[in-house]
């Protein structure tokens, strides 16, 4: 639809707890430059499935994908920022500019399984965009209920392979020991 301005992306396993649609499209439209925006996930236990991606070194030099998460508890969400930069937001429930999605050409199809999103905010990144992620909007996501879990070495190694092509990413990378 050319009229459309924002993509929401939504698995059929998620359930809002509150407005996250419009608190992330306020976000969007708030920030410049922006890439994709996400919000806090939850298991259905409450605890914190989601908060960001997040890809790390360690001490070895290898590489982590996780997803941020905090302790869950009021007091510890205070203390943080409503609104955090990383690296990227899981497709579960993720916003996009419909031009930007378009000008990046879209999820890369070759992912089997995941990591799809994953490369397509590292190419925001690349874009000198900025990926947000707000505590703000709540979901639970019912994580892994619909994925087959087939084909997900192979897909993390054509991460791998599409994040050391782009030395841009290895310098976004958080040093942990």
């Amino acid at each position: 639809d050319p009229d459309t301005e924002l993509l929401l992306f939504c698995n059929n396993d998620i359930e809002m707890l509150n407005d996250a649609i419009s608190i992330m499209a306020k976000i969007h439209d708030e920030q410049s430059k922006i890439g994709t925006v996400g919000c806090r996930l939850h298991y259905e236990d409450g605890s914190i499935q989601h908060l960001g991606v997040s890809l790390q070194t360690n001490k070895n030099n290898q590489l982590l994908i996780t997803h941020k998460y905090i302790k869950w508890d009021f007091d510890n969400i205070k203390q943080h920022s409503p609104e955090s930069f990383t690296h990227g937001n899981t497709a579960a429930f993720m916003m996009v500019s419909k031009k930007l999605f378009d000008e990046i050409g879209g999820f890369n199809e070759k992912y089997v399984e995941c990591f799809e999103d994953v490369e397509f905010n590292l190419t925001c990144l690349i874009k000198n965009r900025v990926n947000v992620t707000t505590s703000r909007g709540v979901c639970y996501h019912l994580e892994s209920q619909t994925r087959k879990r087939e084909g997900e070495e192979n897909d993390l190694n054509r991460l791998l392979s599409f994040i050391n092509e782009n030395s841009i990413i290895k310098e976004t990378f958080n040093k942990i020991d």
